[in-house]
């Protein structure tokens, strides 16, 4: 009996000891500041660390920001009215900080993408799949960041920097097909939001969005 404790104790010592060794190897993260990525090497220990407080974080705020919601499509437009109110345009001169979506949020400003990064992770947190894409029109060379996210079996587009939800002429949240099908639906609805004379079906159409294709994995489920 003394001989299985001192075996079984001999091994627990040993696998506690390759642990240490495996966190204390050393592992990468990346920030980007102006479009610049600087690779930092850090210990492994100290980048599960910091995923781990990430990952408590993110679900600490969604329990927060979604907390009465009895829906999908209820917290989803809540977390669309949060990070809309809580992660404001970056200050011209301010540097272009690119790092995770919690750093984001903390700070309280980013671009068009950061902000659709934020809405997109923690609505992989609360279960909606979601994820946004880079839309840029030929002739003036104008970028939109859109957003989509899967409720109940449909796709449906937003605008998270500009605050817009596309609905039917229902009322209902439209789908990318009702959207792409009307384009009057489209700028009879946002007419105004985009600055200038820039109009949403130039970026919400057959040639912009179809075929639908979905990333696999989403950016949001990975982060």
């Amino acid at each position: 009996m003394a001989g299985r404790r001192r075996i079984v104790a001999g091994a627990c010592l040993l696998l506690l000891v390759v642990t240490a060794g495996i966190l204390a190897l050393p592992a990468t993260t990346r920030q980007g500041i102006n479009f610049k990525v600087t690779t930092y090497e850090i210990p492994t220990y100290v980048k599960a660390i910091d995923f781990l407080h990430r990952h408590y974080q993110y679900r600490l705020l969604l329990s927060r920001i979604c907390a009465g919601t009895i829906s999908e499509q209820q917290c989803l437009l809540t977390l669309m009215d949060w990070t809309h109110n809580n992660v404001r345009p970056t200050p011209a001169g301010w540097p272009i900080v690119d790092d995770h979506p919690l750093h984001i949020a903390i700070r309280g400003y980013g671009t068009d993408d950061q902000m659709a990064d934020v809405f997109t992770t923690l609505a992989a947190y609360a279960g909606i799949p979601s994820f946004f894409r880079f839309l840029v029109d030929p002739v003036s060379g104008r970028r939109l960041v859109l957003t989509f996210a899967r409720i109940a079996n449909r796709w449906v587009a937003l605008d998270v920097e500009r605050h817009v939800v596309f609905r039917g002429r229902d009322g209902s949240l439209a789908s990318v097909d009702d959207l792409v099908a009307d384009a009057s639906l489209v700028d009879t609805q946002k007419q105004g939001a985009l600055d200038g004379d820039g109009r949403y079906s130039t970026f919400i159409s057959r040639t912009m969005l179809l075929p639908f294709v979905v990333p696999d994995p989403l950016h949001a489920e990975l982060q």
